[in-house]
């Protein structure tokens, strides 16, 4: 799909250790510009921060970029919804109890980020 969107273009082969050859790629002019932008986009749920939140940190240091803004930024899109459910009901289900214990998490994790950060 990254080539067909022409973010990404075939660049060599190269042997496969146990199997056929395989395609390297590299990514386009048009790629690197769509790389930048997502990098700093925070994701809409919390439960996207295991996931595309956490690649976004770890691309952002392998760059050599602190991942500070998008975490402070991550903080502020995620502040209503953490906030809501951080609010136990009065008679907790299974799933009211896992939300409230995730949304407690999350937030503990992104201040913990901010906190470590030079």
């Amino acid at each position: 799909r990254l080539a067909a969107d022409g973010l990404i273009t075939p660049d060599r082969t190269e042997p496969g250790e146990a199997g056929p050859e395989r395609t390297v790629y590299r990514i386009t002019g048009e790629g690197s510009r769509h790389l930048k932008t997502w990098l700093t986009e925070p994701v809409t749920h919390v439960r996207d921060l295991r996931l595309a939140f956490l690649l976004k940190v770890v691309l952002l240091r392998r760059s050599g970029r602190s991942p500070v803004g998008l975490v402070r930024v991550q903080r502020e899109v995620l502040a209503p919804v953490l906030e809501g459910l951080a609010r136990m009901p009065d008679d907790p289900d299974a799933i009211d109890i896992w939300r409230h214990h995730s949304a407690v998490a999350a937030e503990a994790f992104l201040d913990e980020l901010l906190a470590r950060e030079p």
